[in-house]
This record gives structure tokens, C-alpha cells and sequence, in this order.
């Protein structure tokens, strides 16, 4: 009898642990709630370039070509090649452009890898305030290689190393629909998430003032071209938590 008692303790106390151990594990939040963030801005690209946020940073551009998004709607998201024009924000809207140390930029990608034209290091911004260095030039930027690798930059001239960057180890594929997430906290560490995984992350400057618009998959200084789709383009003046990146990422613009 007294055997079997302390089977039963046992096993009550291996349950107890097993329930505990349960309720310790991360819970997804799959509904992102979007009044929870300072947003900076929102592009859903649904025939237009209209910013959806309050701060009404609409973007410029002519000859402007749209295409089908993930979910195969028509005219939902910009497609951008040779012949289109790369939107831009206008030079009004800089200060509102300048991120905390704590940001997070979010896209839709679907990219023709052997079309885009990168620099002579083989990076493509996707979106960015980037070119020169130096005080009041080059900021943040979101970028992928040739090899489908990202790429999340920082630049700070009064950093201890002015240019910083995390570059993933997974990859993008080519000519399909991909999320990019990344975002920095307030401890200098940069995390970039694809299609929801965390795939890398790293510690960055945090991004400085900058005299420059924001462009839409090109450099300011045309040294790098993306050819493609982007679709949602979410900037947030916060870090978002891994447990609400997949809400994130399924945040539909419209």
C-alpha cells in the first residue's frame, strides 16, 4: 500500500510539472492590434500610394505599375521594374520619417532576384533613407542580396562604428510572396523574421536624422534597383514582440 501511495504522489507531482511547464510556453498573438504601436506610416498599394496612417505621408511617383498581391487581388500591390517609377516620400515629411532607436519596418516581397540591380557590394533596398555617409545623409535600411539573403542597416555618425547591419542566414525565395519583418528594441538588438521565423538578429546603431526622403525599392542615389512586388509596407516607431510578429505579418492594409 505504501508503494502504490507514493506512485500516485509521484505521478501527481510529474502532472503538476507537466501543467506548469505548459503555461510557461509563449502564446501567439495571431490578432495584431495596430492602436497598440506609434505608426509612422502604411502602404497598402491598393491602386494608389496612399499612406493609411494619420501622418498622411503619401508618396510621389508617376508611371506607377501595379499587380496582383499574395492573395491574387488585382491592382493590390506596386510593382516596380526598368519602366515604372520608384515612389518617394516628399522632403516635407523627413522629421516624421526619423525612427527611435526602437523601430520596426514590415513588407510583402516577391522579387525577380535576376532582374534587380544591386550595388557593387550586390545589396537591393526594398525601402530605406540610404546613400551617402556623414551627419543628417544615410539612416536605416531594409535590403536583400542576389543570393535571397536580408539585410536590415542602420547609420550613425556619432556611433562607435557609424555603419552597422545584421544580414540573415536563411533565404528569400525568388518570384515568390515572402514577409520581412525587422525590428530593433531598445537595447541596440536588431531581429529580422521571415514569413514569421526569426532567422537572425544582432546589435545595431540606432538610426540617425537624415535630410533624405524615403524610397521605395531603389537607392537616392540609383545604385541599387529591386525589380518585383511589395505589398503592405507597416513602419512602426516601436519594437514589436516575437509573439506578435505573426499577427504583424498577416496585417492586411486596406
Amino acid at each position: 500500500m505504501k508503494n502504490v501511495l507514493i506512485i500516485l504522489i509521484s505521478l501527481m507531482i510529474l502532472s503538476a510539472c507537466s501543467d506548469d511547464k505548459t503555461t510557461l510556453q509563449p502564446t501567439i498573438d495571431t490578432e495584431f492590434k495596430l492602436e497598440n504601436y506609434s505608426v509612422v506610416a502604411l502602404y497598402g498599394f491598393n491602386g494608389d500610394l496612399v499612406d493609411n496612417s494619420s501622418n498622411n505621408i503619401e508618396l510621389l511617383g508617376e508611371d506607377i505599375s501595379y499587380s496582383l498581391d499574395r492573395d491574387s487581388n488585382i491592382n493590390s500591390s506596386i510593382l516596380l521594374n526598368k519602366q515604372s517609377d520608384y515612389p518617394r516620400t516628399n522632403v516635407l515629411y523627413n522629421s516624421v520619417l526619423d525612427l527611435s532607436p526602437a523601430f520596426t519596418i514590415s513588407l510583402w516581397v516577391k522579387p525577380d532576384l535576376s532582374a534587380c540591380k544591386g550595388d557593387n557590394l550586390g545589396y537591393i533596398d526594398l525601402i530605406g533613407r540610404w546613400s551617402a555617409t556623414g551627419q543628417k545623409n544615410s539612416s536605416y535600411s531594409l535590403c536583400i542580396l542576389k543570393n535571397g539573403r536580408i539585410e536590415g542597416r542602420t547609420y550613425n555618425h556619432d556611433g562607435l562604428f557609424d555603419n552597422t547591419w545584421v544580414q540573415s542566414n536563411g533565404t528569400l525565395n525568388d518570384n515568390e510572396w515572402s514577409n520581412i519583418i525587422i525590428t530593433r528594441d531598445t537595447l541596440d538588438l536588431m531581429t529580422i523574421y521571415l514569413n514569421g521565423d526569426l532567422v537572425t538578429k544582432n546589435k545595431t546603431n540606432s538610426p540617425q536624422e537624415s535630410n533624405y526622403e524615403l524610397y521605395i525599392g531603389k537607392r537616392r542615389d540609383n545604385m541599387s534597383l529591386f525589380h518585383g512586388s511589395i505589398d503592405d509596407i507597416i513602419i512602426l516607431d516601436d519594437f514589436v514582440e516575437e509573439n506578435k510578429i505573426k499577427g504583424l505579418m498577416n496585417y492586411n492594409i486596406k
